[in-house]
């Protein structure tokens, strides 16, 4: 796996746990042992098909820091009101490729964290 994508999935998974980590007693101790397989290879998958997306529409922001695109990811793709449109515009407060990266998030649909029988996280 390339250094960017690592890093990008990285921010994808630390904002999904500050964003939806379940309601449990624990849910303040969750970290990368606590992620079911399924969920690692669901946030692995997802974010690849979005990292090669992202190349396929020539649309990555110029000295991109790939922990933001992973967060923002997150961010755009479940509607937390926040996401690639605040982050992508120059000086003059015009945008860069927000748009895009805005619209090829919302293609996928909307995930969530959830804890299984098992005590480890899922993602829907």
């Amino acid at each position: 796996m390339n250094t960017q994508l690592k890093t990008m999935i990285d921010g994808y998974i630390e904002c999904a746990f500050f964003c939806d980590t379940p309601e449990d007693n624990n849910s303040e101790y969750f970290t990368y042992d606590n992620l079911s397989q399924e969920a690692l290879s669901k946030a692995y998958k997802d974010c690849e098909s979005f990292y090669n997306s992202m190349h396929i529409q020539n649309c990555v922001p110029n000295n991109c820091n790939w922990d933001r695109i992973g967060i923002d990811f997150w961010y755009t793709r479940n509607g937390h009101g926040t996401g690639f449109w605040d982050n992508y515009k120059d000086e003059k407060g015009y945008s860069g490729n927000d748009q895009l990266l805005t619209d090829i998030a919302r293609n996928f649909s909307e995930c969530y964290l959830y804890l299984g029988d098992d005590n480890k996280l899922y993602i829907d």
